[in-house]
């Protein structure tokens, strides 16, 4: 059954053949083919989250309350984020946390390294504080800065901590020439230190 003959069953038989309802029919043709992407969304939003556009992951994670994960996850390319949707319970019940933040990075297609105020006796740190390293590759970060900007607003926001200290480090020759099996990066990769004080 095709879509004309579809939405044909929604129009009384005696009246298909009239003005009214065969313009009618003709919009809710339009509906269909311009919003097919939504409408699949709608059906699958809480049945198969592995079936969901881009956007329909990302309005799902909105509706949660999590914009500044889709302000990161808008700075990346080439990456599928249904699987974040799994992981929406263990997200909000580790708000605030290192494992948390680990945990979205993680799923956001970066690693990191994250090292708290305590972990090392001999450097005097802020108490509270943490220092996160971000790693990821160019390949799916076009606009690194724009990239750095928003992980540093979704850690802010996720762990609730003020930035008291930014390091940039660019380490793209080095590790383009790392072999990959070592490395586990095929392009130039950037190295973020974020310094963080939460409290």
């Amino acid at each position: 059954m095709n879509q004309r003959d579809i939405v044909s069953a929604y129009i009384p038989k005696h009246l298909r053949g009239t003005e009214l309802y065969t313009k009618l029919q003709e919009l809710l043709l339009y509906v269909v083919d311009t919003s097919a992407t939504e409408l699949t969304d709608v059906k699958y939003k809480f049945k198969d989250n592995s079936q969901l556009s881009s956007d329909g992951v990302k309005n799902t994670i909105l509706e949660q309350g999590f914009g500044y994960i889709v302000d990161v996850m808008n700075t990346v390319e080439n990456l599928e984020f249904n699987v974040m949707l799994s992981f929406m319970d263990v997200i909000n019940q580790l708000k605030g946390t290192r494992a948390g933040l680990e945990l979205v990075l993680k799923l956001m297609g970066f690693d990191s390294i994250i090292a708290e105020w305590w972990e090392d006796p001999s450097v005097e740190k802020d108490k509270w504080s943490y220092e996160l390293i971000v790693i990821f590759n160019s390949s799916n970060v076009p606009n690194i800065f724009d990239t750095l900007e928003k992980v540093k607003e979704f850690s802010d926001n996720y762990v609730l901590g003020k930035i008291s200290n930014v390091e940039v480090r660019f380490s793209a020759e080095r590790f383009a020439t790392i072999p990959a099996v070592i490395s586990g990066f095929t392009h130039e990769t950037h190295f973020f230190r974020i310094n963080e004080r939460a409290y």
